[in-house]
């Protein structure tokens, strides 16, 4: 059974499963980069999207400090474009 037939209680079934993700980074790096947020927006994940946000990710840290940039990922059943 493929996650997007598992069963998510009382007879409902997922239709449509999203992995998202988006860069966040900490505050100073974010003060820093005069930026007014500490993440982008969430967006579908695919592989070639990961690699670009890896590799933004990496340049971040070699510039603002190691730690000072991420990737947060989630599973989400909704519209990714809803997430927030």
């Amino acid at each position: 059974m493929s996650i997007l037939q598992a069963p998510v209680g009382k007879g409902h079934t997922v239709q449509s499963v999203h992995h998202i993700a988006r860069i966040c980074c900490t505050p100073a790096a974010s003060k820093l980069k005069r930026e007014t947020s500490t993440s982008t927006h969430w967006q579908t994940a695919d592989p070639a999207v990961l690699q670009t946000l890896r590799t933004v990710v990496e340049a971040g840290n070699e510039k603002f400090g190691h730690g000072s940039h991420w990737i947060e990922r989630r599973y989400t059943a909704d519209d990714p474009s809803s997430a927030r």
